[in-house]
């Protein structure tokens, strides 16, 4: 779990779109500035240009026992995925969308041995929990969605979708390494490689293709754009990860396996269409809001901005809790100290009064770590030339 401390800076661009003018500065009403089939006809006959942000739950990496009695087990893991779309209309009712995205996902291993099953035994037992390496068992990988959208439009110009088509993924390194390794030193301070995890994370540069179905609905906000919520799920037949392990048990024969994924989902997703009609609005707003006198003006605004809903980006750098150390035997260990992260994403902000809101929104975040090491050169033997830090 992340945790922030220290001062947290936010930078926040309000974008305050003017569909709510009409309703509280002028006596016009907004069908007066827009005809009601507008919004349905241009979903289905003009290409609109969109961004979308994913949250899914990685399906678990798999880990095959080959030899011995102490094996490696996975559960599943979060990723996400973002990137602008395009919706180019086929007919009212059809549009085929495409786009550019960036995606991680994570996937993890489990681990647990009694520190008594080793000879001469650990000073504690062998738990990993599942919660895995942060920064060694991420997979980054781009991506461009090719689906069928098909739309089942309401009377308030809202509509029910269900999308389906294909997912061309890429990973833009030949191969990387993908692995990780855990050492434990035992009651005599001989330390001992109980994990090798051994993997690698690529496709030989070549695309993959991974299969797509979703639905959900698709509101029509009061600035005339779309905002979509929807349930999607991946399906992949391709390993794009690929290894073996070992485990390391003093006194025990070796156990061996391989370790897998192909890095398929079930999600969220959230998009946020842009139809372009707020610029023919706002021809007929700025014009009849320019001849107000400044005092009906400065009064106006005031109103329209804690009555309307805005939609914002978000910024957030910070700084995170150090890392957890904890020494199980010998005379040097690791510290830890703070480190920075940042988070960002689109917030929603719904107002309730002049004093009150409720702020909804998705983000997306990284966060840092590090840690510290200090052994005096005159501590080995023969003598180093310089001390070993790092900070």
């Amino acid at each position: 779990m992340k945790i922030r401390i220290s001062l947290k800076s936010q930078i926040i661009i309000v974008l305050i779109f003017a569909a709510n003018y009409p309703s509280n500065i002028f006596s016009q009403t907004r069908s007066d500035y827009l005809h009601d089939s507008l919004p349905r006809a241009n979903a289905g006959s003009r290409s609109l240009f969109g961004f979308s942000i994913s949250s899914y739950i990685v399906n678990q990496a798999k880990a095959q026992p080959l030899t011995g009695n102490y094996h490696l087990t996975t559960s599943p893991k979060h990723g996400f995925e973002a990137g602008p779309d395009l919706y180019i209309p086929i007919c009212n009712s059809y549009s085929l969308v495409t786009g550019l995205h960036g995606g991680a996902a994570a996937t993890n291993y489990k681990l647990f041995i009694p520190g008594s099953d080793f000879n001469p035994s650990l000073g504690g037992d062998v738990d990993d929990k599942g919660k895995g390496p942060t920064t060694g068992l991420w997979s980054f990988y781009m991506s461009s969605p090719i689906w069928i959208q098909k739309r089942w439009f309401t009377g308030s110009h809202s509509f029910w979708n269900i999308v389906a088509g294909v997912n061309v993924r890429y990973y833009p390194l030949r191969y990387h390494p993908y692995g990780f390794q855990e050492v434990y030193s035992d009651a005599n301070g001989n330390q001992t490689t109980v994990l090798d995890l051994n993997a690698s994370v690529g496709n030989n540069l070549r695309p993959w293709v991974n299969y797509n179905i979703g639905g959900g609905y698709t509101f029509l906000m009061r600035n005339n754009n779309y905002l979509q919520g929807k349930l999607l799920a991946n399906f992949s037949g391709k390993k794009i990860v690929n290894g073996t392990y070992e485990i390391n048990v003093t006194g025990k024969p070796q156990s061996t396996g391989t370790y897998s994924a192909n890095l398929a989902y079930a999600g969220v997703s959230f998009s946020y269409v842009f139809t372009g009609e707020n610029k023919r609005l706002q021809k007929t707003i700025v014009t009849h809001f320019h001849k107000q006198p400044n005092n009906i003006r400065r009064e106006s605004v005031s109103k329209v901005l804690y009555k309307g809903n805005y939609f914002a980006i978000y910024l957030s750098p910070y700084m995170s809790q150090k890392a957890k150390t904890v020494k199980q035997s010998g005379a040097y260990s690791l510290g830890a100290a703070n480190s920075s992260g940042i988070e960002a994403g689109g917030n929603y902000f719904i107002n309730f009064s002049k004093d009150y809101s409720l702020i909804a929104g998705a983000h997306v975040g990284f966060s840092g770590r590090n840690f510290k090491l200090f052994i005096s050169k005159d501590d080995f033997t023969p003598n180093l030339q310089d001390d070993i830090k790092f900070s």
